[in-house]
């Protein structure tokens, strides 16, 4: 009876563990911390990145500070790198408006004649150009307003149009009218 009973007693042991154990991984990290290597890891401030994850529950990572200009983190986290900075790529329309910093990527912004409508603004697009008016300029962040012809002023470019072209037919008229009429006399 004992051996069973160590039995049961061991079963019931190896139960509570290996529920314990689907229970922890079943829950998830409190807010601020990350999951690595079966234990929650408080995460590591901007500006850093975690090196070697934490060996104990609600441990610290080892961090370590970004590059300024060449790397940085905007959020508190358990990466293992810290990401690249931006480069402006002229050849795309921009330029640097502000530089990488530890905590802040670069930020970019479109050169004179060039617009962007996105936030991100991967690629600048060139500026519209007018035939007619311009109805609100181009910005950094908005594309050239052109002024279009209003439906009056349609009609009045095709009245004129239409006055023209007749009037060049009356003309070429005449001139054929008189030349057969000076070569009618003539004869």
């Amino acid at each position: 009876m004992k051996l069973l009973q160590d039995s049961s007693d061991k079963y019931m042991k190896e139960k509570h563990d290996l529920s314990h154990r689907l229970f922890k991984r079943q829950v998830p990290c409190k807010e601020g911390e990350y999951l690595a290597g079966g234990f929650c890891c408080k995460f590591c401030h901007k500006g850093t990145h975690a090196t070697t994850d934490c060996t104990e529950p609600n441990g610290q990572p080892v961090c370590e500070e970004c590059t300024e200009g060449v790397d940085f983190m905007d959020k508190e986290n358990g990466y293992p790198e810290c990401q690249r900075c931006r480069n402006c790529d002229r050849g795309a329309g921009q330029e640097q408006l502000h530089p990488c910093t530890i905590i802040q990527n670069t930020v970019c912004k479109c050169i004179e004649g060039f617009f962007c409508s996105d936030e991100n603004c991967n690629r600048c697009q060139r500026c519209t150009r007018c035939d007619n008016e311009i109805a609100e300029e181009c910005t950094s962040t908005k594309d050239t307003v052109c002024k279009n012809f209003s439906g009056r002023t349609h009609a009045i470019v095709w009245s004129l149009i239409g006055v023209i072209v007749s009037g060049a037919i009356i003309a070429l008229v005449v001139v054929k009218y008189r030349s057969k009429r000076v070569k009618t006399v003539s004869l």
